[in-house]
């Protein structure tokens, strides 16, 4: 049959076969829906009273018609078994405590959420400053001045501050981001003038020492070797160095190590009087406080701040970031695994498709080799990496910014998986742009609903969004009105913004470890700039297969028509097109390739034969007349290659280990640049100190004299700064109350003296390692 009439026979059948194949998908709800066994199982659930009157009273009508629809199962879920979850009665989320909202005449403004039945409270101050305000030459100074507001004020020392919080069995924390800052204090509900007290004189009046900032450099320089050692923290921070180059967002929150050597007491007030301005603050509690009482006390406290008007939007107006397609590559063969990520530019905070993209994150999900249930999650990539078995985690991120974000997937596999996650990642992101389940995105808008809900469990979670929010949005928004504003999100919004988002637009990658054979950045943007793949097929052999890309088309289409035992791969234009990763396969694609593999079992006869090497002279001409580089043929032990001169490529050269149109001075030397702390979305707070780690052993000791003891736990070091020599060695004779050794403990550098006067005998801790209370240090011999 000639190849014209193929084409033309193609339209027919399809328009006729598309109604039968969505007929089957109904039928099949339908079935599923009116299972004895399904119905027997659900039992009859009462209506929920109807509210009487609706609390929030601004909420459109469109919300209030999701929330009536909450009330009846999804119909799409009864085919797997279970009820589609539905919240029975919405008179906890409608009545849930609410957010009061009062704002003082300088700008600053006070929120609380009580509840009179809790013991304990959260009070804490959020602050519009972060990383992103500092200059180039001042960058780690809003991390460096966490540490300081802490070291005493006119009002309270170190110590007195620290014995404070102690005897009230409080907790006092802090975290730095890149456009917030947080100070924070968890106690009990009688303490909570108090610590509102604390918070207030370490904002107003500290001090600053310059003895004290300068211990302070040590800190910070022993945490960034401590940060540059976790390789997750090093790969977002190449990613937004990358993303956002020459831009402020693209530093780093701690700073360089030149930098925090030079940090003086000058900058440390400057940014304080530039930036912790008083309509850039959000003073929030949270859990046993009375809002009345609370807005009192911080009228009479908050007394010193500035009122300058400027915000920081007008500042980002001024320096915006601009994402940049680029990537950056470190191969260090010593990491046993490699790490990757990849982003798109995102959504700000205030973009109406910030939503979406965190549905389409909930849609992609995670998945780690550690936890159960991988092979069987609803994300589709997920199912892909654990039958496959070709990483050993994998997570969606969606950052939110002011006027940008970032959007991509991280993850950790064996070198010799790259290759193939690379394409398993990038076929799912890409595929949210032209087909995607109305029951995944029903999935994932209940996973993100649920998420939401849980993370608020407990006073500082509740503060930390409420804090968050104000700061980003301008008011606290209730959970009535987000959960309508996810529950509009469909397929058809998916695939909209993965198209404004995702399709044909740049990315931005950083790698980490043995990654020589993770695909170019070439191969990564393939996906958005390769020929779309038609196939071929007819309804008794899956034979006659070719692709071409139409120029004006931007959706993916599938033909069938009738063709002889043939198989055909084109590709249409210069750029190699990646073959299907046969590897990795979901159950249902591993059940067609069984069923295609024994259609071709048959062996072809003459007249096929004949008729195959008649379609062979059409496609030679079809080649020569039509926009096709290279054309590849195959009939079983048979096979043919036709391919135009201009697409012989020459041998590459070898690849330079770095890309040119990288920052200048960014990856040129080997180790990677300093991490902030922790990261997380903005939505987490960092957790308010490192995990524990177990106590290395000490050594015993050879003298009979008592040893001097550790007062305390944290980590142990001999000397002053990293490089120096240490306070004391062996055979060194010794006064009573002369500084021998240091202990780090909550970010503080607490000097050990020695008890008596003599010589140093023995040194029976390890250097740098954590030590418990009353572990040996020395033996010193009066």
């Amino acid at each position: 049959m000639p190849i014209k009439h193929l084409l033309t026979t193609i339209a027919r059948r399809s328009h006729n076969r598309t109604l039968p194949v969505q007929t089957l998908l109904t039928q099949a709800l339908r079935t599923a829906s009116t299972s004895p066994a399904i119905a027997s199982s659900q039992s009859p659930v009462p209506s929920p009273p109807a509210p009487d009157v609706m609390i929030y009273d601004r909420l459109a009508e469109a919300v209030k018609s999701k929330l009536q629809q909450l009330e009846n199962p999804d119909p799409r879920f009864l085919k797997y078994g279970s009820p589609h979850p539905t919240v029975t009665d919405h008179t906890r989320i409608l009545s849930a405590p609410e957010t009061k909202i009062t704002t003082l005449p300088n700008g600053l403004r006070v929120a609380t959420e009580s509840n009179l039945a809790a013991q304990s409270a959260t009070v804490g101050v959020w602050i519009d400053a972060g990383s992103r305000f500092e200059t180039e030459e001042t960058n780690g100074t809003a991390h460096f001045l966490e540490h300081m507001i802490f070291k005493g004020t006119e009002k309270r020392t170190a110590r007195e501050l620290e014995e404070e919080i102690e005897n009230m069995g409080g907790h006092l924390n802090a975290y730095t981001s890149r456009e917030q800052t947080t100070y924070y204090a968890k106690v009990l509900d009688k303490d909570v003038p108090k610590a509102l007290d604390i918070l207030s004189d370490i904002l107003q009046n500290s001090k600053f020492e310059e003895h004290r900032i300068s211990r302070e450099r040590d800190v910070i320089l022993r945490e960034m070797e401590e940060v540059e050692g976790q390789t997750e923290e090093v790969i977002f921070d190449h990613l937004h160095a990358t993303a956002f180059q020459y831009t402020p967002l693209g530093r780093t929150i701690l700073g360089p190590a030149q930098n925090i050597k030079t940090i003086t007491k000058e900058h440390l007030q400057n940014y304080i009087k530039t930036h912790y301005t008083a309509p850039r603050m959000v003073i929030v509690a949270s859990g046993a406080v009375k809002h009345e009482d609370f807005v009192g006390a911080v009228k009479s406290s908050f007394t010193k701040l500035s009122s300058d008007s400027t915000t920081a939007s007008q500042l980002v107006e001024k320096e915006p970031a601009i994402f940049t397609g680029s990537e950056v590559r470190i191969i260090d063969d010593d990491i046993p695994l490699a790490q990757f990520a990849v982003a798109f530019n995102g959504a700000s905070w205030t973009d109406p498709d910030s939503i979406p993209l965190m549905v389409m994150q909930a849609l992609l999900g995670s998945w780690n080799k550690n936890a159960g249930g991988g092979k069987h999650m609803g994300s589709e990539l997920a199912q892909r990496i654990g039958i496959n078995e070709i990483a050993e985690s994998m997570m969606a991120f969606n950052t939110n910014y002011k006027d940008t974000g970032l959007f991509g997937v991280y993850a950790v596999a064996k070198p010799d998986c790259l290759d193939d996650l690379a394409w398993a990642i990038m076929y799912e992101i890409t595929k949210l742009a032209y087909r995607v389940s109305e029951a995944d995105v029903i999935r994932a808008r209940n996973q993100l609903k649920s998420s939401l809900l849980l993370h608020i469990d407990g006073t500082s979670p509740v503060a930390e969004d409420i804090g968050r929010q104000l700061l980003t949005y301008g008011r606290r928004i209730p959970f009535a009105e987000l959960f309508a504003r996810i529950d509009a999100v469909d397929t058809s919004t998916i695939k909209r913004v993965a198209n404004r988002f995702i399709y044909d637009r740049d990315i931005a990658i950083a790698a980490m470890g043995p990654i020589q054979s993770l695909p170019d950045y070439n191969w990564n943007s393939l996906p958005f700039h390769h020929p779309r793949r038609l196939t071929f097929q007819n309804a008794d052999n899956a034979s006659l297969s070719f692709g071409f890309q139409s120029q004006n088309s931007k959706q993916p289409a599938i033909w069938k028509v009738h063709a002889q035992l043939n198989k055909v791969a084109v590709a249409s234009n210069s750029i190699p097109v990646p073959p299907p990763k046969s590897a990795i396969e979901s159950p249902e694609e591993k059940d067609e390739s069984l069923e295609e593999n024994t259609a071709h079992n048959s062996v072809p006869d003459p007249s096929s034969i004949a008729a195959f090497m008649a379609q062979v002279s059409d496609l030679v001409k079809l080649v020569d007349s039509r926009d096709i580089m290279e054309l590849e043929l195959k009939q079983l032990d048979c096979e043919l290659l036709i391919r135009k001169k201009e697409a012989i490529q020459q041998p590459a050269p070898p690849a330079a280990p770095m890309q040119t149109h990288y920052p200048q001075g960014m990856y040129l030397s080997a180790p990677p640049p300093q991490a902030p702390t922790s990261y997380a979305p903005p939505a987490s707070p960092p957790p308010s100190a490192p995990a524990p780690v177990s106590p290395a052993p000490a050594q015993s000791s050879k003298s009979s004299h008592p040893p001097l003891k550790c007062p305390m736990a944290g980590t142990f070091y001999r000397s002053p700064a990293p490089g120096e020599p240490p306070f004391v060695k062996v055979g060194d004779k010794v006064q009573k109350g002369q500084v021998i050794c240091i202990i780090e403990a909550m970010k503080l550098m607490n000097e050990i003296e020695a008890d008596q006067s003599g010589t140093v005998a023995e040194v029976l801790a390890e250097d740098g390692k954590p030590v418990s209370v009353d572990t040996p240090l020395y033996v010193i011999i009066p």
